[in-house]
């Protein structure tokens, strides 16, 4: 009776707050072309600068902190094993730096928001049908 009792409230409210009974086809229309939304590039660029400055910020971190901790203690004959790390962290920090840079000139050159018709086919956004019974 209990799984019954769940199965029935489910599509009452399936019914009430969806509308379930008006649907009666899953098929999707067309939006206005003129209707402007987010431009998925800009937004895929504004993620990958996100992403990298995660990875600089970390680089930066692990270089002044840790390392220096670290070499506090250290030998006069670990230090040459020292340099060399923070010399590779410090080229990865600057290849990090240069990538955002391109990233950053590469989304200058898109605009924030497009109309629908601007959009790339594959990636263009539809609407359900609103037709009722």
């Amino acid at each position: 009776m209990f799984s019954r009792w769940t199965q029935e409230n489910f599509f009452k409210y399936l019914r009430e707050n969806y509308d379930m009974d008006r649907m009666i086809q899953y098929s999707v229309e067309q939006i206005d072309k003129d209707f402007r939304v987010v431009n998925p590039v800009y937004s895929r660029l504004s993620y990958d600068i996100k992403k990298v400055r995660e990875k600089i910020s970390r680089r930066r971190a692990h270089l002044y902190i840790k390392e220096n901790e670290q070499n506090n203690d250290a030998d006069i004959v670990k230090t040459p094993a020292y340099l060399l790390k923070l010399t590779k962290i410090k080229a990865e920090l600057d290849d990090l730096l240069e990538e955002e840079k391109q990233l950053i000139e590469q989304r200058k050159s898109k605009s924030y928001k497009i109309t629908i018709e601007e959009m790339v086919e594959e990636q263009r956004y539809n609407s359900l049908k609103t037709e009722t019974k």
